[in-house]
């Protein structure tokens, strides 16, 4: 649920009421003050949803600071998450399973008559949680991995060692089953269906006495048993090997993160700026849900009232139940929406989740 919070001067009672009616998990409010904090806590907004991130007061506030306040317990949390020419972005990150969490923040670009160019650049500088995110997945589902596990554009070599009463580089020789020597030295390279290119005398894979190196050489430990074994399982390994280094050297992620904005967007649609923003890759709530728009502003007025408001999300989170309401002393509509995260495609190439998570907003 999102709401801008007029200057401070919105119903904590009400806010209260509707977070608990609509069994709402993350409020994100705008303009805020001092004095409202105090009148939630004093309507008990801490027995609904105990966590919270303020945006830090300065200058640059239009019309207060934002905040956060969450029923689950952010895993990290930040004042300001990105930085655009407005109020602070409270941000946080919260788990919902062990390889997936949500990037959850409250925003309020200024509006035009603040200056264009701030307006413009609040907006747009939003996309960079979603710039962030995709990042962050491209490195979590390796999507930058360039060298298929089966793909062999050199040629092996075979390091000297003697298996079964026979030399390695004789073992190699005697096993390649197309018409050339693997270790012919005619150049060339291997056959395009690296599976079906065997070496043998190449030791037991479960004890690690097989290797293939930086320049493709294969080294067979002293006394390993004959065996046959693809090659593209020795290149699979390898490439696996470096994954794992990598992996430890690059802190790559350890989890898919899905990022959600709500709030006081000062702009829709018809504006350049957020069609923009909507192209660093989030998608709209009420766009999406598609059964008609959810204007929100000014709140007392049903026509011409005008779409301000959003709830904004990454990924394979899908909206349902959007809608908006009244909530007294704001001159904004509040907005709700569930997020659902569903499953990854069939063609991903990590394991599926077993369990998929729902967020209310």
């Amino acid at each position: 649920m999102t709401l801008n919070c007029r200057y401070g001067r919105a119903n904590a009672t009400e806010i209260v009421r509707a977070v608990r009616e609509r069994d709402v998990a993350v409020l994100a409010l705008q303009e805020m003050s001092p004095e409202l904090v105090d009148e939630l806590d004093a309507a008990g907004i801490d027995e609904l949803l105990p966590f919270r991130q303020l945006g830090d007061a300065t200058p640059s506030d239009n019309g207060g600071f934002n905040g956060l306040f969450l029923r689950v317990k952010p895993e990290s949390s930040t004042p300001t998450g990105v930085a655009i020419p407005a109020a602070d972005v409270p941000t946080v990150t919260v788990p919902v399973t062990d390889t997936e969490a949500v990037v959850i923040a409250s925003a309020h670009p200024k509006s035009p008559m603040r200056g264009c160019r701030d307006w413009s650049a609040g907006i747009i500088g939003l996309g960079e949680l979603a710039d962030r995110v995709e990042k962050n997945n491209r490195a979590y589902l390796r999507i930058d991995d360039v060298t298929p596990a089966t793909t062999f554009t050199g040629k092996p070599t075979f390091a000297t060692g003697s298996v079964d009463g026979q030399s390695f580089r004789e073992a190699g020789k005697a096993t390649g089953n197309d018409s050339r020597d693997l270790d012919d030295s005619s150049g060339g390279t291997q056959p395009a269906a690296a599976d079906d290119v065997r070496v043998a005398a190449i030791g037991d894979r479960s004890r690690s006495t097989v290797e293939l190196d930086e320049a493709n050489a294969v080294h067979v430990a002293e006394g390993a048993k004959a065996s046959d074994v693809k090659l593209s399982d020795l290149l699979a390994q390898r490439d696996a090997d470096r994954r794992r280094a990598a992996g430890t050297a690059d802190n790559r992620p350890t989890r898919e993160l899905v990022a959600v904005v709500m709030g006081d967007l000062n702009s829709s649609i018809v504006h350049p700026s957020f069609r923009k923003l909507l192209q660093s890759g989030f998608k709209d709530a009420v766009l999406v849900q598609a059964t008609g728009p959810q204007t929100t502003f000014p709140s007392w007025l049903p026509w011409p009232r005008i779409v301000l408001d959003h709830i904004l999300f990454t990924g394979r989170l899908a909206p349902k139940d959007v809608e908006s309401f009244r909530v007294d002393g704001s001159d904004h509509l509040a907005l709700a929406a569930t997020l659902h995260l569903g499953p990854r495609s069939a063609t991903t190439t990590v394991p599926e989740i077993v369990r998929n998570g729902t967020v209310r907003k």
